[in-house]
């Protein structure tokens, strides 16, 4: 009976490891079935990343391209403006240059002016004195009948029929002109006989 008591309390044993291991049993599923139930959800959480890394690789590709146009884009501006600067540059000394041209030839229009107001004065006073001049020269005429003694055909003068009545008319007349030259009031005139 020992061997029974013994057989007993072993089987009674084996039951209490099969109480606790069908407990253990039991909690591992239950802990295997939360696994399960937390891997799905990671597994979905894990495909939702999966979607947003991808998006993110995409957006993060797009952007990639869109800042490479945009540095070329920019080194594009950086250029234009290099070249505007430089132009800009050669406008300014050009402007400066005419700027300095128009300042010179102010100068000189200003040191020209009293010039020119003398010359006119001086091409006044010329124009008047010639005016004046002309004025002095006088033609007279005279006429006379030809002399009996004289020759008409000569180089003396003119021969012309001059009308001085009703009853002369056709006598032929000497003509002699001269020229006063009246220089000035004071100094007297010159007489040319032509």
């Amino acid at each position: 009976m020992k061997e029974v008591g013994c057989l007993r309390s072993e089987l009674h044993q084996v039951r209490d490891e099969r109480d606790h291991t069908l407990a253990q049993v039991q909690n591992l599923s239950v802990e295997i079935a939360n696994y399960e139930e937390m891997t799905g959800k990671s597994s979905k959480a894990l495909d939702s990343l999966t979607t947003k890394s991808t998006a993110l690789d995409e957006t993060c590709s797009s952007q990639r391209e869109q800042i490479q146009v945009l540095q070329h884009q920019l080194a594009a501006a950086n250029e234009k403006l290099k070249m505007a600067d430089l132009t800009a540059i050669e406008t300014m000394t050009e402007y400066e240059g005419q700027k300095k041209t128009v300042k010179d030839l102010q100068d000189r229009l200003a040191d020209a002016e009293p010039q020119i107001l003398e010359a006119e004065k001086l091409r006044k006073k010329l124009h008047n004195t010639i005016l004046e001049l002309k004025g002095n020269i006088r033609v007279f005429c005279r006429v006379r009948p030809v002399l009996p003694g004289s020759d008409c055909g000569g180089t003396e003068g003119s021969v012309v029929s001059y009308p001085t009545s009703l009853e002369s008319l056709g006598t032929p007349c000497f003509v002699e002109y001269a020229l006063f030259l009246i220089l000035h009031p004071t100094e007297g005139s010159v007489v040319f006989w032509y």
